[in-house]
């Protein structure tokens, strides 16, 4: 029916709910079953609901034109890309989109090929729009408003030092807020020489990122002033504060309070919030050290990204149209 995902019942039962599988899924038997499961449990579930969503509508669309896996071609995968819109408003799909929908498409397949439900990739060889790839999205910090705003973190209340050390540890580890949201106590570890917070990021990867000795202090000074020393190593290492108490609860803060937080923090110094995020820190970093001409590939490693581009884009070092420069137009 058309406007609505058809979807046929699956006889498999999981977690006591019965899942339903696009029709063209079920119809092809079960070794694109076995693709469709493989596929969404390689994932963690915020990657995991964005791909269903893209996988779901291109096969919902390919079923309307009464395709079946095995014959859609290229030109199919490169026509539902250049026509993507936003299903609740219908608008036209931004560029970002639909390279997400295309990345998304282009590795089920994958995954489909290799378990034999289909013969050859069609998406493949589709090219997705061409995107400006020089420089990240969210702006870093300037360089020489770190260090007064790092100053303008207060070190009297036990908020302030959780603050403290949540700021620094975006800043001195380059980390996302969600991985540092699902920082529990036994993440930040020494192996007796060195302090180490171990993170799992998107992709399910784990990272053991060294310490430098202020983010150390910061750390420990609000671990002592929460009394969390001795509590159980799975217990979330930052808290979220009991409204406006001054306290700590015992739930971890979630990603949407690393970002209220930071906001807080930034309006406080005057920096403007509609500018700068909990994202800005991770840029800052890359930024900074891509400025002093640090090896790309260390560089990279850093920030866990696994192709050495995605690092160059968060480069904003050398962008900025210095004031020299204006002052020379002629007019």
């Amino acid at each position: 029916m058309k406007g609505e995902l058809v979807v046929a019942k699956q006889t498999k039962i999981r977690t006591g709910q019965v899942e339903s599988l696009p029709v063209l899924i079920e119809e092809a038997g079960d070794h694109a079953r076995f693709a469709w499961d493989e596929f969404f449990a390689l994932h963690n579930q915020n990657t995991k609901r964005v791909y269903r969503i893209a996988v779901e509508r291109f096969l919902h669309w390919c079923h309307e034109r009464e395709l079946r896996l095995t014959n859609i071609l290229p030109g199919h995968v490169a026509e539902y890309i250049a026509n993507l819109a936003h299903g609740k408003t219908g608008q036209s799909a931004s560029d970002a989109t639909r390279s997400l929908y295309l990345s998304a498409i282009r590795h089920f397949l994958d995954v489909l090929v290799q378990r034999h439900a289909m013969i050859l990739n069609p998406a493949r060889s589709v090219r997705g729009p061409a995107m400006n790839g020089n420089e990240g999205k969210t702006a870093p910090l300037p360089e020489q408003a770190v260090p007064e705003f790092l100053e303008s973190l207060e070190d009297d209340s036990l908020v302030g030092l959780r603050d403290r050390a949540i700021i620094g540890t975006l800043l001195y580890t380059a980390a996302r807020r969600g991985a540092v949201a699902k920082l529990r106590l036994k993440d930040f570890w020494t192996d007796s020489t060195q302090f180490y917070l171990r993170f799992f990021e998107k992709g399910g990867k784990e990272r053991n990122i060294p310490v430098r000795h202020d983010l150390q202090e910061w750390i420990t000074a609000y671990i002592d002033a929460a009394g969390i020393v001795d509590e159980p190593p799975e217990s979330p290492l930052f808290r979220a504060a009991i409204n406006r108490s001054g306290r700590l609860g015992e739930e971890g803060l979630k990603p949407a309070g690393v970002s209220k937080l930071v906001k807080r923090r930034l309006k406080a110094a005057g920096l403007p919030v509609d500018v700068f995020k909990a994202h800005s820190f991770r840029a800052t970093t890359i930024t900074n050290l891509l400025g002093k001409e640090e090896a790309l590939q260390d560089v990279q490693e850093l920030a866990g990204h696994s192709d050495s581009r995605t690092t160059q884009r968060y480069n904003h070092s050398g962008k900025k149209i210095k004031r020299n420069l204006v002052e020379k137009i002629g007019f």
